[in-house]
């Protein structure tokens, strides 16, 4: 997956995602915690110093969080995110 020119690969996505399951929880700041642990730079100024920063991290767990609903691997219940097996929540 790219976000604002970088290349986050699939190693850092399941690695963040280990992380979160392993917690026993998952949000939007949890897992951009887990990302940057797994190597994701916070922020990149893509047109240089000058430049606002862009938020990778955060915008990458934003996008992780969107597939992982679509595809039903998390659900949104009780005010929480949790992850699903199957359609049933773990």
């Amino acid at each position: 997956m790219k976000v604002y020119g970088y290349l986050i690969t699939n190693e850092q996505i399941e690695a963040a995602l280990a992380d979160c399951r392993a917690r026993g929880a998952i949000s939007l700041t949890l897992l951009e915690a887990a990302l940057i642990r797994a190597g994701v730079p916070e922020e990149v100024r893509p047109g240089g110093l000058t430049k606002t920063a862009e938020p990778v991290a955060y915008r990458a767990a934003d996008r992780i969080l969107q597939r992982c609903r679509n595809n039903e691997t998390l659900r949104f219940r009780d005010g929480r995110w949790s992850f699903t097996v199957k359609g049933t929540p773990v």
